[in-house]
């Protein structure tokens, strides 16, 4: 994971800003009847507006210095009548504070008073400096830690905060994050740099990585035509939040579970349960099917499908059976995108006899005198019909 040291007026959303500035207020103890002061040192621009917002809808009246262009920020003399100092450097990259600064900082802090500062690049132009280390605890990582959305820890517990650097109601000015690494004391935001992303327009980078895993795809899916191998990508990305809105999927290519998720079920069997009922049972392999389609053939006919299961069901119970009759069965994963290879066949024989064999005739049958008889009978018929006819053209 990688901590961040960002600018509190990039945060987007005004009930995400007000939450964080309650928690800095509460962890230094201050309340409405304490005099804070808003250092306003962003190099001219305009933030300042989203710290007395948040400060004010907390009930919170600060008073505001302004740092003219070049110069030190206010003296030891005025810092020591606040208890809480918020000092904000915008998106200011050099003299974020200048050694005059750090010096009243330093003497400020030694009296036990609170400091909250903000800025997306004051490790980048201070990181190396003694005050940064050994009073702002902190050590310099890198100038762009990439992403979007930070996670809160300690203090900032189960705040997530986004500064998105082209949209939103905040400053828009966060594109260079400073990554930090806290000493001695807690993080308040980090990002993983498992969503660590930035969006970039253009098809260079995209286009060999997303032509790869195609290639990859057809080479273990003979059978897949080429709307089945896209379709496959675009189920199996990973999302993540710093991409969503900005691509299709919201996500970034996963080539292991592009590759596996339609791997074709093994291990079927099919076993007899009754003369009329039998059960099978299959090995899913796949790491994306939806279910699973059941096809059945009898002995000298073709396949048709005969049920589908979910995707985390691999057995399946066939009650339209017939006794003494001979089965094929086989298997295949399915999920929106394609169909997997069919499993291995399974072929079983019911006992019993099948329902219809041994009719026909049964003259000359011992075992069925009477319908032996009957069948006698009806073979006479047209001997009698013959007769008759006859003996009434004698009349």
């Amino acid at each position: 994971m990688v901590y961040l040291s960002f600018g509190f007026e990039g945060i987007n959303g005004a009930n995400v800003r007000r939450e964080v500035m309650r928690r800095v207020l509460d962890f230094h103890a201050v309340s409405p009847a304490d005099k804070i002061l808003l250092v306003d040192d962003d190099g001219g621009d305009t933030y300042e507006g989203y710290y007395t917002q948040a400060l004010q809808s907390l009930g919170y009246s600060p008073d505001t210095y302004t740092v003219p262009a070049g110069a030190d920020g206010p003296d030891g003399n005025m810092l020591n009548q606040y208890k809480l100092v918020i000092w904000f450097t915008g998106d200011e990259f050099s003299n974020t504070l200048r050694p005059g600064d750090q010096t009243n900082l330093q003497t400020f802090l030694n009296s036990g008073k609170g400091l909250f500062i903000t800025g997306q690049d004051v490790g980048y132009d201070i990181g190396t400096s003694s005050f940064y280390q050994d009073y702002l605890h902190a050590a310099f990582v890198t100038d762009d830690a990439n992403g979007l959305f930070y996670t809160g820890l300690d203090l900032f517990d189960g705040l997530f905060a986004e500064l998105p650097a082209g949209s939103g109601d905040g400053g828009r000015n966060q594109f260079s994050v400073d990554a930090i690494q806290p000493l001695g004391s807690d993080a308040a935001f980090y990002i993983h740099y498992n969503d660590a992303y930035q969006f970039l327009s253009g098809t260079s980078m995209a286009t060999p990585m997303t032509a790869g895993l195609a290639a990859l795809i057809a080479s273990h899916y003979a059978h897949f035509t080429s709307g089945q191998i896209k379709g496959t990508i675009l189920l199996s990305v990973d999302t993540k939040p710093s991409l969503a809105g900005k691509i299709l999927t919201g996500g970034r290519i996963n080539a292991h579970k592009a590759v596996t998720s339609l791997i074709a079920p093994s291990d079927l069997t099919a076993n007899i349960q009754s003369e009329t009922s039998l059960l099978l049972a299959w090995t899913g392999n796949s790491t994306g099917e939806n279910g699973f389609r059941i096809e059945r053939k009898v002995s000298g006919k073709q396949f048709a499908e005969i049920a589908s299961v979910a995707g985390d069901v691999t057995t399946y119970f066939d009650n339209s059976v017939s006794a003494g009759r001979t089965y094929t069965y086989r298997v295949r994963g399915f999920n929106a995108a394609a169909f997997s290879s069919y499993s291995n066949e399974a072929e079983v024989t019911l006992p019993g006899t099948p329902a219809g064999s041994g009719g026909g005739c049964s003259v000359g049958s011992r075992r069925n005198y009477q319908t032996a008889f009957a069948d006698a009978m009806v073979l006479f018929i047209p001997l009698a019909v013959v007769w008759i006819i006859g003996r009434l053209k004698r009349y």
